[in-house]
């Protein structure tokens, strides 16, 4: 099962139990993420695209850290 969800206007597959890598939230570490932007669902029979979004759909996760990615500097 997995599904492709929108956060800070990047679309990123995520599935159960894996740590996806997001844009900055405003939630402290710890907290509860609900996305509710949920672009398609596979659940191992069929896929279901929504227009745009998928209705009724809504991904959950667990905010382990907030940092800054390296930064890049380029010429």
């Amino acid at each position: 099962m997995y599904a492709v969800i929108e956060s800070g206007g990047k679309q990123y597959k995520v599935a159960p139990g894996e740590v996806v890598r997001v844009e900055k939230l405003s939630q402290e570490s710890g907290a509860t993420v609900e996305f509710d932007k949920v672009r398609a669902v596979h659940n191992d029979q069929q896929i279901i695209v929504g227009t745009p979004w998928v209705q009724d759909a809504k991904v959950l996760g667990t905010v382990i850290d907030n940092g800054k990615a390296k930064k890049v500097i380029i010429f």
